[in-house]
């Protein structure tokens, strides 16, 4: 029961992780309906072509839309035509000659009436060699249907084998087949019957009615022999002709593992348009530069001051600029499932860089929800989240707002450190993947 249950779990998972788009050449279509998903195995199917008039050919790509992380970030199928024609016109030659040999019958009057048997048999076995013609013309007509391109699926093979009465000549053919066999054993055995009678006969030369003998059966071997190779190769191309699959042409299988599949066929140098398929599922990795706004107070610097309290001390003071909005430069990377169709969503994660104030340029680290717009190129992203800005806060352990200092003591850069503060932050930037193919 157990391999039972295993037998039908891998049936179950080679299923799942195949997929077959179907090209219809009687009618031009193509399956545009295909879901196919990301990772698995992936052909082309040509139907209603005929393999032995047509030379298919099917180019398979692997399409991906690859966008650049910034330098900043970067810190994967013929028949022998020439049927095998033994010809019968060595053995017709050598019943010619087997006929034509003339012995005085006033020397061998006991050979008189096993020689005239021999000649009939001979020249009824020289006729059924000359009948042996059904079967070559069988195969000439298979070869024939078989390069006719609009003959392009087993149904319109089988209607027209009827229509040159193919199974009519085989039978006419096996009849012949089996007189020929026949009639061959008849006329060795009258070979053998008037050689013996010859060698009882001392007036008569039997080497030549020997010579004959051997000629005869050394000809039907050959003959027989290219008898079956035809048979073998007649009967092989009208069961080929009414396969299914001799009218489905296959691509080689790929795994869909980038962003489409694109599929291009070619039948006896005719280009058709390329059948292009997008995946679904699976992560997507874009990269975009684009400009990125973080907002609150925790995008600006705290801008620490001494108010003079005397003439030796002064009291430590700061504030935050009122202006809340801080514009800068992002690199994200956007992490998105190949699920919509125009629109994808996902998270990013990013570096950027924010021009504080006139002289000082921080880096900050960005992460949150994000939307790619559009097809596989000329993308749009749509971005917010946190952004965890590089700032300026007082040193809490060292100062204190409101305390007083000796003057000359104390330096404001003193009173300050560099602390990660997260912020809100919004961005909108443009992809722009380059299409690569494998």
């Amino acid at each position: 029961m157990k391999k039972i249950i295993t037998v039908f779990a891998i049936l179950g998972l080679s299923s799942n992780a195949y997929s077959q788009a179907v090209f219809d050449l009687s009618n031009n279509r193509v399956n545009d309906t295909l879901k196919l998903k990301h990772g698995k195995i992936v052909t082309l199917e040509v139907q209603n072509v005929n393999k032995f008039a047509s030379e298919v050919e099917i180019d398979t790509k692997i399409v991906s839309y690859v966008s650049v992380p910034s330098a900043s970030f970067a810190t994967l199928f013929g028949i022998e035509k020439k049927a095998n024609e033994d010809s019968i016109s060595d053995a017709t030659k050598a019943m010619s000659a087997i006929v034509a040999n003339k012995i005085k019958k006033n020397e061998i009057d006991n050979l008189k009436q096993s020689l005239e048997d021999l000649v009939k048999d001979c020249i009824i076995y020289n006729q059924a060699v000359s009948n042996l013609s059904s079967l070559q013309k069988i195969y000439s007509i298979l070869i024939h249907i078989s390069k006719i391109e609009t003959f392009n699926n087993e149904n319109v093979m089988s209607d027209a084998m009827k229509d040159y009465k193919i199974d009519e000549l085989l039978k006419k053919a096996e009849i012949e087949e089996d007189k020929f066999e026949q009639t061959y054993e008849k006329a060795y055995l009258s070979y053998v019957k008037t050689l013996q009678l010859a060698l009882k006969t001392e007036s008569v030369d039997s080497s030549r009615i020997k010579k004959e003998a051997e000629t005869i059966r050394s000809n039907y071997t050959r003959l027989d022999k290219g008898l079956d190779t035809l048979n073998l190769k007649t009967y092989e191309l009208r069961k080929k002709l009414l396969l299914s699959d001799s009218y489905i042409a296959r691509s080689i299988g790929r795994v869909a593992n980038g962003d489409e599949v694109e599929f291009k066929v070619k039948v006896n140098k005719k280009d058709y348009e390329p059948f292009i398929f997008e995946t679904k599922g699976g992560l997507k990795l874009d990269y975009s530069v684009g400009p990125i706004l973080s907002f609150g107070k925790n995008a600006q610097n705290l801008v620490p001051y001494f108010d003079k309290k005397t003439d030796s001390t002064v009291t430590l003071q700061s504030r935050i600029p009122e202006n809340r909005l801080n514009l800068g430069i992002g690199s994200f990377l956007h992490i998105t499932g190949r699920n919509g169709k125009n629109a994808r969503m996902g998270m990013l994660v990013g570096i950027g860089t924010e021009l504080k104030d006139l002289t000082t340029i921080e880096t900050n680290l960005a992460i949150g929800p994000t939307i790619v717009l559009g097809k596989q190129t000329n993308l749009i992203s749509l971005s917010a989240g946190v952004n965890f800005n590089r700032v300026n806060r007082l040193k809490t352990d060292e100062y204190k707002i409101g305390n007083v200092y000796k003057k000359d003591a104390q330096s404001l850069d003193n009173t300050v450190e560099k602390v990660f503060k997260p912020s809100l932050f919004f961005s909108v930037t443009y992809i722009l993947p380059k299409r690569k193919s494998s």
